[in-house]
């Protein structure tokens, strides 16, 4: 009690404060706050400040508003709810709701009383509904733990849902009791799979089917022992005898179908009846009060808006006067809350709750521990940034359904703001300023029922709310063709980039006034890109059309792979050395008993050191016969591919076209498709250490047919590689290769395709490592839908031993999209290039794509094109490539307006932006900062001399 002087009373108690202005309360008077409210008069709904409160004086009413300040419980409110104030009417027997302001960081709700009566803050969704449309009722009662035979729970219980429920606590080793409630103003029809309900011992004491309950629930329509109506608002106690043992667990679900009149329709009967029974109101001001609703509902649904459509209603009324204009107000404003509004809105529309209700009654042996789930650390993931993992499972019967695991405390372990799907996509999207570290438990239940064990494997990751650190830049410009272009480069075949320490060059054809010829684009510190003609070799005329490859010694010499012409238009391949500024062309050579033929050069790879090795074939009519070519010590050496245990003596080596790829020292590999001594398709896995060849055959997939094929290939260390291509399995459709040496052998599997993946045609295009755990593989999916083909680019990632795969995510607008090749950074980051377009892969414009991976998700980004490109045509990135973290680079073509293919290079590093006016600058969203370091040196070609 605080007695006033005539001046501003301020008095408190519990979670209510009071602010009475000057005046409002006369000298002498004493202010009185009571926890209680007098006359018995009660919310309907809980309170969510400890309330009801009653404020009163000696003076009866105060001479002002008064304002009074309420703090409640945040973590009671619906979500997306608000506090709303009630003021207890005793003349109308009811509560009524006042003009609430809310400050939601401090969690209190204030409201200026021109009265003095019992008042209260409760939950303004669930009082608004429950009090005038009945969509809400009490959640159960007599919660408890499941039986020891009962594991997988999912009952929603949140006054939000339509159907809460709980494992009633009377639950034993023979029974489960599901306790119910129909939270919804319509009658539910709830159906019960694979299981059935034991109609002595259940209980609808509140429903439809009252006393007559087992009767209906047993001969009347639509009723049986698995399915039964329940009435708006009523609850139930559902009994589940423990079935017989079983091999394997066996999964109960309960379904939801809404019975009845709409929301809406509800809604509106209910206020007529309301407004009925409070004040008297004349049916045509109800039908009056109800048009209105709809009308703001499809106008302006608002509050204020809306109370005022009401108020049109009430003046209308001659009747209306004084308290009774008033309630009619109040109860307007009660039900057109902005939040409850929509809520009906929603349920006009459809149910947005759907109900999923479950659990799994376990079986004989229903925990396998063979069952195995991978991909389960994520490191450190950023803040306000949403991540998307797959859960994987081997070791049981695919497919798989995945869980979080319902022991005791792990649900709670789970934030909001993560998600599980049944078929194990995990979402987790933290909110900024989000440091947290998380762990729960997961299990996954295989197709014979049985689970891993439910409390072994443990989704880990930890939140930082600093922002990404690895944000770098890319730059696009137009490639500057040498003199004598036609101003045109060559469309296909694709450009090939590759880095040595600090610094990069593109290689490829371009076209002449005479054919065509070769090009080094060069980029360096000093010289940004500059372009020069490489010098055919000696008697060549120009060069062909087959596909060019370079590779670079970190030292900084590169080699060069071309074919060519010479004047009798005989073809040949030739072997380049790139040394200071000098191209050094050498035929390729032969061994020795070489017959009539031509070696061809389908990929080349240095070591760090002064090894390199163009791996490829010899053809000898129309058979390919495996060849390596060794580069050490500024010469090349050539051999057949050894050929493996078993072959037959009187054929040449297998079939060869490969990869190849080196690492520390001088070890290489390569690798490609072949077939075995039986003529059964393989994979043929060649290893250069101590300067020998080892063959290796390796087993494909049990359904390849036909065609194996290995496009990239790398290995972070020389015990572990990585292979990736295609290979036509037996029913005709193309599936995705991934061959792997983790230092036990090879071997060589099919990884699984995204989930929506028709897996009728699936390649992998290229593949690069962080270090022998991490790994991306990228490619692309075509799709055939009524004989049009749509294209999604494929990304693979490697964690913890586990191929995850997704689709390319894709800038707005994209649809189609090819993934083309891959490269990472010692930095930390791997980018991947390709092309997408804004509509089914197929004819319309292509844009060049970068995704980049840095962290934990991928994230994409549109290429820039120079002023100059057609708008019909937009080409795209063919290859990328990086150096020692500090720089990386992609190229490309693409059509300028008069029709003609184009150069498109791209550079990425940390700190500079574009270097040149005709640079084009994207900013990733991701990706490891990068700078240029010195190369002391330009590059200006010239032909020197063959090596003797």
């Amino acid at each position: 009690m605080v007695r006033s002087n005539g001046g501003p009373v301020k008095a408190a108690l519990g979670a209510v404060a009071v602010h009475a202005p000057r005046g409002a309360i006369r000298k002498g008077q004493t202010l009185t706050i009571e926890a209680k409210a007098p006359g018995g008069l009660a919310p309907d709904a809980r309170s969510i400040a400890g309330g009801p409160y009653s404020v009163s004086t000696s003076q009866g009413e105060p001479a002002k508003p008064v304002l009074i300040t309420f703090r409640y419980d945040k973590d009671a409110l619906t979500p997306g709810s608000g506090p709303l104030v009630l003021h207890g009417s005793r003349r109308l027997g009811a509560w009524l709701p006042e003009q609430t302001r809310v400050n939601r960081g401090a969690g209190t709700a204030t409201a200026a009383f021109d009265s003095f009566s019992p008042m209260d803050v409760v939950d303004s969704i669930t009082w608004a509904a429950g009090d005038l449309t009945g969509n809400r009722t009490d959640l159960p009662t007599g919660c408890g733990e499941p039986p020891s035979w009962v594991d997988g729970v999912h009952l929603p219980f949140a006054r939000n849902d339509s159907l809460p429920a709980c494992i009633g606590a009377e639950s034993s080793g023979d029974t489960l009791y599901l306790h119910v409630a129909n939270n919804r103003g319509y009658a539910q029809y709830v159906t019960i799979s694979n299981a059935s309900l034991d109609l002595r011992r259940s209980n609808w004491s509140d429903s439809l089917e009252g006393l007559f309950a087992n009767q209906l629930a047993a001969h009347a329509p639509g009723n049986s022992a698995s399915s039964f109506l329940l009435a708006p608002g009523s609850h139930a106690t559902l009994a589940i005898d423990k079935p017989p043992p079983s091999l394997g667990n066996t999964a109960v679900s309960l379904q939801v179908a809404p019975q009845g009149a709409s929301a809406m329709a509800e809604m509106g009967w209910a206020l007529l009846k309301k407004a009925k029974e409070e004040i008297g109101l004349p049916v045509e001001v109800g039908n009056c009060v109800v048009g209105q609703v709809y009308a703001a509902l499809s106008n302006d649904p608002s509050a204020p808006a809306a109370v005022k459509r009401l108020r049109t209603c009430a003046d209308a009324a001659a009747s209306l006067k004084g308290v009774a204009k008033k309630a009619l107000e109040k109860i307007a404003a009660a039900i057109l809350v902005t939040d409850f509004f929509y809520k009906v809105v929603d349920l006009e529309a459809a149910e947005p709750y759907p109900v999923e209700l479950s659990f799994t009654i376990r079986g004989k042996n229903p925990t396998n521990p063979d069952i195995h789930l991978g991909n389960l650390g994520y490191g450190s993931l950023p803040a306000g940034q949403p991540t998307v993992e797959h859960l994987t499972a081997s070791g049981g019967s695919p497919p798989y359904t995945f869980r979080v695991s319902n022991g005791q405390g792990n649900p709670e372990r789970v934030p909001s703001w993560v998600q599980l799907a049944a078929d194990g996509t995990l979402t987790i999207t933290p909110p900024p300023g989000t440091n947290q570290s998380v762990g729960f438990y997961v299990y996954a239940t295989d197709a014979s029922g049985q689970s891993s064990p439910f409390e072994r494997d443990e989704v880990t990751f930890s939140v930082s709310g600093e922002p990404n650190p690895g944000t770098g830049v890319w730059t696009t410009s137009k490639g500057v063709l040498p003199a004598d272009s036609v101003g045109e480069a060559l469309g296909f075949p694709p450009l090939v980039s590759a880095c040595e320490t600090s610094a990069c060059l593109v290689f490829g054809p371009y076209g002449t006034g005479s054919g065509l010829q070769n090009m080094i684009q060069s980029l360096s510190p000093k010289t940004d890109w500059t372009s020069d003609e490489a010098p055919l070799p000696a008697g060549a005329t120009g060069v062909t059309s087959e596909y060019p490859h370079t590779a670079c010694m970190a030292a900084g010499t590169c080699v060069l792979t071309t074919s060519y012409e010479d004047a009798s238009s005989d073809e040949w391949t030739a072997l380049g050395e790139l040394s200071n500024g000098t191209v050094t062309w050498t035929a390729a050579p032969v061994p020795a008993d070489a017959g009539p033929g031509a070696p061809y050069v389908d990929s080349v790879a240095c070591s760090p050191s002064d090894t390199c090795v163009a791996a490829g074939y010899f053809l000898e009519g129309t058979y390919k016969r495996g060849l390596l070519e060794t580069y050490t010590g500024g010469t090349w050496h050539a051999e057949w591919a050894p050929s493996p245990p078993g072959w037959p003596t009187d054929q040449p080596s297998p079939p060869f076209e490969p990869s190849v790829t080196c690492g520390e020292g001088s070890s290489c590999v390569a690798i490609s498709g072949s077939s075995d001594e039986s003529g059964d398709p393989s994979l043929l896995a060649e290893t250069l250490a101590g300067g020998s060849w080892t063959p290796t055959v390796v087993a494909l997939p049990g359904d390849a047919a036909s065609d194996p094929a290995i496009n990239s290939i790398a290995c972070p260390t020389a015990q572990h590689c990585v292979g990736v291509g295609s290979y036509l399995d037996t029913g005709g459709d193309v599936q995705p290769l991934i061959a792997s040496d983790s230092g036990a052998g090879w071997t060589a599997a099919k990884p699984a395709l995204p989930l929506t993946s028709s897996g009728e045609y699936a390649v992998l295009t290229s593949t690069d490592c962080l270090d022998a755990t991490r790994c991306v593989a990228v490619g692309y999916d075509y799709e055939f839908d009524g004989g049009s083909t749509e294209s999604r680019g494929l990304i693979y990632t490697l964690e913890e031993g586990t191929w995850r795969p997704q689709w390319a995510p894709l800038p707005p607008m994209g649809e189609g999209s090819r993934l083309l090749d891959a490269a990472c950074a010692t930095s930390g980051a791997c980018f991947a290039v390709g092309d997408y377009s804004a509509g089914p892969y197929g004819g319309l414009p292509h844009t060049g794509l970068i995704e980049t991976f840095a962290g934990k998700s991928w994230a994409p980004s549109e290429v820039p094109t120079p002023n100059d490109a057609s708008p019909g045509n937009l080409g795209g990135l063919s290859t990328v490539s990086c150096g020692d973290g500090e720089l990386c680079v992609a190229s490309g073509t693409y059509r300028d307006q008069d029709g003609h293919p184009q150069v498109l290079l791209a550079k990425h590093r940390r700190d500079a932006g574009p270097t040149s006016a005709s640079d084009s600058t994207l900013a990733t969203s991701s990706g490891p900062p990068l700078r240029l370091a010195n190369w002391p040196r330009e590059l200006h070609l010239r032909e020197r001399a063959p090596r003797s």
